[in-house]
């Protein structure tokens, strides 16, 4: 087994705990510092991307900011699922990909963001 498979297993094996531990690490700040750093981009427009999607927590405040679809992009075929199932009512798209190969045409993305 590769390195990259085990840091893989081990980032899957922890999602619930990851969402429940991750504002307690930020103390309590997770969510305000995301928010924070949309406010300071502003509204936007055309096509968005969501690097390292994960779970899908910060996907809904990218909704909220961006005028146009969003594609949430992750490693992690059992990440996209848990997004998917959380933020199907937003129209969001969803693609397995790593940033170091990212499957779109150069142009096509208007805005990219990712949080922890």
């Amino acid at each position: 087994m590769s390195v990259w498979w085990e840091v893989e297993d081990a980032l899957e094996s922890i999602i619930e705990d990851y969402e429940r531990v991750n504002p307690v690490i930020s103390f309590f700040q997770d969510d305000k510092a995301r928010r924070k750093g949309l406010m300071k981009v502003g509204p936007q427009t055309g096509v968005g991307l969501e690097l390292g999607s994960g779970p899908g927590n910060f996907t809904p405040m990218l909704c909220e900011v961006l005028d146009g679809p969003l594609v949430c992009l992750d490693y992690s075929e059992r990440m996209l699922k848990v997004g998917r199932a959380r933020n199907g009512e937003h129209g969001v798209g969803f693609v397995r990909a790593i940033f170091e190969a990212l499957p779109f045409r150069e142009g096509i993305v208007s805005f990219a963001a990712g949080a922890y």
